[in-house]
């Protein structure tokens, strides 16, 4: 196993922009979503613990879709939030991304918008029965609270939001688009 040096996690932490290189959550290692160094050529292919081996991702990310799902089995409720906050991000920026293709020129049948949403519903529910475990374990503080921020406090918040959005946006076309090529090879 090669550990990974701290200056060099702190490096690739900084040129990723302390944010997870597939769905473009922020990531900080004292913050809610610690992140992962994930090898881009495998440790076991012979991949280094070096910068130009290493990308940024967040915990939910590294462990779902990188195949690493061996390692949820047993994972405390103490680390449901960060799957939550993931799973709310991930399906909001589909949401948004079909909100985005509906025009009226080309406007889809009322059944195929009835099974799109079953499957936001089916997603949603999902997040709910995270959410009942963590209220199980006295997991939650309260309400969430948006406290008042300057003009220039809330353009600096969107621009980071964007920056994010543009990371995520970008790793949904490409998957998208390599899920479609594997499709079309199967046949």
């Amino acid at each position: 196993m090669s550990m990974i040096r701290n200056s060099v996690k702190a490096s690739v932490l900084k040129r990723d922009g302390y944010r997870c290189q597939e769905c473009g959550v922020k990531v900080q290692p004292t913050g809610d979503m610690h992140p992962h160094f994930h090898h881009k050529l495998p440790k076991n292919a012979g991949g280094q613990a070096t910068e130009d081996n290493l990308i940024t991702l967040c915990g939910p990310c590294h462990l779902t879709k990188l195949r690493h799902t061996f390692r949820l089995q047993g994972m405390p409720t103490k680390d449901y939030p960060q799957f939550i906050k993931w799973m709310v991000r991930e399906i909001s920026i589909d949401f948004l991304a079909f909100a985005e293709r509906l025009v009226d020129s080309e406007f889809p049948s009322s059944s195929f918008l009835l099974d799109y949403l079953e499957k936001v519903k089916a997603a949603l529910d999902s997040v709910a029965n995270l959410i009942g475990d963590c209220h199980e374990a006295g997991i939650g503080r309260g309400e969430l609270t948006f406290p008042w921020v300057s003009e220039a406090e809330a353009a600096s918040e969107i621009e980071d939001i964007i920056e994010g959005l543009k990371l995520a946006w970008v790793s949904h076309y490409t998957q998208r688009s390599l899920d479609q090529l594997i499709r079309q090879s199967a046949y």
